[in-house]
């Protein structure tokens, strides 16, 4: 293999083809978008200032207005370089022993295409112990209704023992079960807006472990209706079955969305878009003086919890 600007452009377009296959291949193969939004950022951080909903349409005695105060959370979301490299020497070159570069685009395209999913699957499993916009940790048992008025009281997201849903219940782990999920629905739509007015939530999907996989289609009513693995859902909720949960074998979860890109139960924020790097340009008598090559796909993102109503886990004690 020659060790020239045509030769390493021709190897280059090779590169980006097998990568950008394989990245629409692994498109077929994710989940996230469906939990969380996507917003694009404008420089190093963003400052996100999550409204809270206070408006409330009331009698005006007398006429005169009522005003309401402006609730808002606000949260700093700093966007983080990622990438990863391919580095060919000349021996390597010369002895046709780059081969494994394909090897190395095809993994690389497919990282791009999942790396939101990744970092999802992170904040989700992390939840209980990593921070939302309000102080607590996302998934918790006591969330401030309204962060400025304990009065309002809390919710809870984080199910640990159906008692916690309906107190006449004996003491017993939220397993998944046909029981367990109706009051799981029922749990969620109970949750109000610090103006006191029902959020009107409806979950939408049902996360699960593979290993819950048959228990969540079973407990939806869901039924294939085609070939091609579409479901219908008496609850008008999907199962999802996320292989990466596996190490929860018992845990699920309920998710929901509003309008709008932060409408979902978390955000994947980018600010530069995942690309290869390239030698377009260089000449003949400067790839002479090199004896090595480097390729890099970089990018800059953040992935960050949204809003933690719009997400419930219910947690089996192992």
């Amino acid at each position: 293999m020659l060790w020239t600007a045509k030769h390493v452009i021709s190897f280059e377009d090779r590169l980006r083809s097998i990568t950008n296959d394989d990245y629409q291949g692994a498109l077929r193969r994710v989940w996230w978008p469906l939990l969380m939004g996507q917003r694009t950022s404008t420089g190093k951080r963003e400052l996100i200032e999550w409204l809270l909903t206070t408006a409330k349409i009331v009698d005006l005695p007398q006429g005169e207005m009522h005003f309401e105060d402006l609730v808002t959370q606000t949260h700093e979301a700093t966007n983080v370089p990622r990438g990863t490299g391919l580095k060919i020497d000349r021996d390597k070159w010369n002895d046709d022993d780059a081969k494994f570069a394909a090897q190395w685009a095809s993994q690389a395209g497919a990282e791009m295409a999942l790396s939101p999913q990744y970092l999802g699957i992170d904040l989700i499993l992390g939840g209980e112990t990593q921070k939302s916009y309000d102080g607590q940790n996302y998934f918790d048992e006591d969330h401030p209704v309204n962060p400025f008025d304990d009065s309002k009281g809390t919710y809870r997201n984080l199910i640990t023992d159906v008692a916690q849903i309906d107190p006449t219940l004996p003491s017993t782990d939220p397993v998944l079960t046909e029981d367990n999920f109706a009051l799981g629905v029922s749990h969620i739509k109970t949750f109000v807006m610090p103006n006191g007015r029902n959020r009107e939530l409806e979950p939408f999907l049902l996360g699960v472990p593979p290993q819950l996989e048959k228990k969540a289609r079973t407990v939806t009513g869901a039924k294939y209706i085609s070939a091609t693995d579409n479901v219908l859902s008496d609850y008008h909720i999907e199962p999802l079955v996320m292989n990466q949960f596996s190490v929860e074998p018992q845990n699920w979860y309920l998710f929901c969305r509003m309008g709008g890109e932060l409408g979902l139960p978390f955000v994947w924020q980018v600010r530069e878009d995942y690309g290869l790097s390239s030698y377009d340009g260089v000449t003949d008598a400067e790839l002479s003086r090199m004896n090595e090559l480097e390729w890099h796909v970089r990018g800059r993102n953040v992935a960050f919890y949204g809003h933690p109503f719009l997400a419930v886990k219910f947690k089996v004690t192992p």
